[in-house]
């Protein structure tokens, strides 16, 4: 029975030594080790990922403003061009807010900013649009009267 006991105890052993030979990385990598404690009391240092800021408002780019006439309206591309009497610019409208419709023809004012080289619109505004925005009356203003025909 001693022999027996010891027979299973020393293939144990070998077996023990031998998975571990196997385990090892090739002599010419470097073996990876992972990071050891210093302490046992210590706490954990966890690993610093950067993380990008938040874009500010300002950070996304300068506000432009261009007026001129409408030459095309793409409602598939969600662009339009705008021609003043300088140049003519396309315009990314799929963000925009327009206020009111938008045709060919119509004067606008367009503001956009410039991102990844496109001209990304955040609203477009009818000429006649801003005119009637003005004429709204302010509450507590007196009306006015037309003029009386003599």
């Amino acid at each position: 029975m001693k022999k027996a006991l010891l027979i299973a105890l020393t293939l144990l052993v070998s077996v023990a030594f031998v998975t571990a030979v196997f385990a090892q990385p090739p002599a010419g990598k470097p073996a990876a080790v992972a990071p050891q404690k210093a302490h046992a009391s210590a706490p954990e240092k966890k690993p610093v990922v950067e993380r990008k800021a938040p874009e500010k408002k300002g950070a996304k780019g300068k506000t432009h403003q261009y007026s001129g006439d409408v030459t095309t309206v793409d409602t598939a591309a969600k662009s339009i061009v705008v021609k003043s009497k300088k140049d003519e610019m396309t315009f990314d409208v799929g963000i925009a807010r327009m206020k009111g419709d938008v045709k060919e023809g119509d004067k606008v004012t367009v503001k956009y900013t410039k991102k990844e080289g496109k001209m990304m619109a955040s609203s477009v505004t009818k000429e006649a649009e801003k005119k009637e925005m003005k004429k709204e009356v302010k509450p507590g203003a007196k009306p006015i009267k037309p003029a009386s025909a003599k």
